[in-house]
């Protein structure tokens, strides 16, 4: 029965599989139409802020199918967890070959050999104390200097002085537009870094960091000074982004 189970639970695996891999494909058709949808909006004049929005929207996506892709990993890991148990669980109630000893009886509860867990790292234990509700991060400086900080605009304006900034640095390179990475917490700590003078900070989100022409991802470096860096440690993975500010 328990060998059944955990048979069933690879069927589980292999369907989570082909459900993630479409979800990347997916993702990846719609970066690669907010690039093209980029660069078809150049010189667009008064429909450049209609054509940012697109942009935004299928950017959306791909955060949407990062974040999914992640809650399809967590439900994988707790499945091969359930069957690793059933399946060692099955193998102790296996009958015994000749010359073997004999099964446990009937009364007798099998045990399964604990693993032994991982030591949770520096960001997995700073992800877990980390709300859910909202996309939220922890950051921390040489000085061991330390804060929250969660996404959304700002009663005193960041998000503007960001967008500022990044207009400046070319971004968007026409039109009304704005970009809002000033809205997302890595945006906002990367401008923290900036105004503070400091050299280096890190910082642990909650959630991958969002993909596209004007994501975190692309233009991090463009809020950093030249000599700052900023490590990401976010669900997917861990990424350093160095300063490419010319102002």
């Amino acid at each position: 029965m328990f060998e059944e189970i955990a048979d069933g639970l690879d069927r589980v695996l292999s369907k989570a599989d082909e459900t993630n891999a479409a979800l990347l494909r997916a993702g990846g058709l719609a970066d690669e139409a907010a690039k093209l949808l980029t660069e078809v909006m150049r010189g667009s004049d008064h429909l450049e802020e209609e054509f940012t929005l697109a942009v935004q929207a299928w950017s959306e996506v791909v955060n949407r199918v990062a974040e999914l892709s992640e809650i399809i990993a967590r439900g994988c890991r707790r499945v091969e967890s359930y069957r690793e148990t059933l399946r060692g669980v099955g193998s102790t109630l296996q009958p015994a070959l000749p010359g073997q000893a004999a099964p446990p009886s009937a009364t007798t509860v099998p045990t399964v050999a604990a693993r032994t867990p991982l030591e949770p790292t520096w960001a997995e234990r700073q992800r877990e104390q980390l709300p859910t509700y909202v996309t939220s991060g922890f950051y921390r400086d040489p000085d061991g200097n330390s804060d929250v900080v969660q996404s959304g605009q700002d009663a005193w304006g960041e998000h503007h002085a960001i967008a500022e900034h990044l207009r400046a640095e070319g971004f968007p390179p026409t039109g009304p537009g704005r970009v809002t990475i000033g809205e997302h917490v890595e945006g906002k700590v990367a401008w923290r870094l900036r105004t503070s003078g400091d050299t280096h900070v890190d910082l642990v989100v909650n959630f991958p960091m969002c993909a596209g022409p004007y994501s975190c991802r692309n233009l991090l470096p463009f809020i950093l000074k030249p000599g700052q860096s900023m490590t990401v440690h976010d669900p997917m993975k861990t990424r350093t982004f160095h300063g490419r500010s010319t102002r």
